[in-house]
């Protein structure tokens, strides 16, 4: 019991790759950001984007 003791304060104590952890949460909140923008925007991009293609090709 004192090992399984020992080696759950070693996990919690330990902060290796604790910064990874932070840096993929800052990434997942970054594309959720830009999924949840570009959701109610889809509309007019397409659009933009098609009037640029049809300027271009005229």
């Amino acid at each position: 019991m004192n090992k399984l003791m020992h080696g759950i304060e070693r996990f919690w104590k330990d902060e290796e790759g604790g910064e990874t952890v932070e840096w993929a949460l800052v990434v997942a909140l970054v594309v959720a950001a830009f999924v949840l923008a570009y959701v109610p925007l889809e509309g007019a991009i397409n659009t933009a984007f098609g009037n640029i293609v049809t300027a271009l090709t005229t």
